[in-house]
């Protein structure tokens, strides 16, 4: 798949989201129906402002039609690895706990 076809399928995609057909969007963004059809396809490429316009229609940040991946998707992955870093550092104060028993333990038995 070509980087233009990525960038249609991204574009598609965010359309579909919106629930429109591609008419709305055509019109939305000021050029005919067949334009917009061939932005989604890959057959036209598209320059930057073309882009931008692009996102400022969908609410999004151009690298998103970019590369496919919203905000949502980055953060949810950051989100998780804080909430596991969060639970390790719990376990591990836990295993400390259990080791400063244990020395006691040991240290009560051996004085024994």
């Amino acid at each position: 798949m070509t980087a233009q076809n990525s960038i249609g399928k991204n574009i598609k995609r965010l359309r579909q989201k919106a629930n429109w057909n591609q008419r709305q969007a055509a019109e939305r963004l000021g050029i005919s129906i067949a334009a917009y059809s061939k932005i989604e396809t890959g057959i036209t490429e598209i320059n930057i402002s073309r882009l931008k316009q692009i996102a400022d229609l969908f609410g999004v940040d151009y690298m998103i039609i970019l590369d496919g991946v919203d905000d949502q998707t980055r953060i949810q992955p950051l989100e998780e690895i804080r909430r596991l870093a969060s639970l390790v550092d719990e376990k591990d104060k836990e295993i400390r706990i259990l080791e400063l028993k244990v020395t006691q333990l040991l240290n009560k038995i051996g004085g024994q």
